[in-house]
């Protein structure tokens, strides 16, 4: 299970000092072939000073969106590839935060043992 947390808090001006942060645990999902998905989890928690539209896509597809100063969001998902998640401010086009849950194939591939040495005298 891979758990994705967006947690933001907008400053009251674009000048502020206090980032944006993003917080990824684990950045890696390993699958095999008996269970090829990920189960994600993905929380959104974002305070803003305007109740601007925000919306989380996943990879270019609309989850939910919002047009509320607190948004405490949780959606759960089923990746069986990389997947990106982006939460962004649409009427402006600016990206608030973007996470990207990484898939790996944990079946090792087989390999042929070598036979002969690999140097030979003659």
């Amino acid at each position: 299970m891979v758990a994705v947390v967006l947690s933001l808090i907008c400053p009251a001006s674009e000048a502020s000092t206090n980032p944006e942060k993003l917080v990824v645990t684990p950045k890696i999902c390993a699958v095999n072939n008996t269970a090829p998905y990920c189960d994600v989890s993905v929380f959104v928690q974002l305070i803003q000073q305007s109740s601007d539209e925000v919306c989380l896509f996943e990879n270019d597809k609309v989850i939910q969106c919002w047009q509320e100063r607190e948004i405490n969001y949780h959606h759960k998902a089923s990746i069986q590839f990389d997947t990106v998640y982006l939460l962004s401010r649409t009427k402006q086009g600016v990206v608030l935060d973007k996470v990207k849950a990484q898939v790996q194939n944990s079946q090792l591939t087989p390999q042929r043992r070598r036979l002969r040495s690999p140097w030979s005298f003659f």
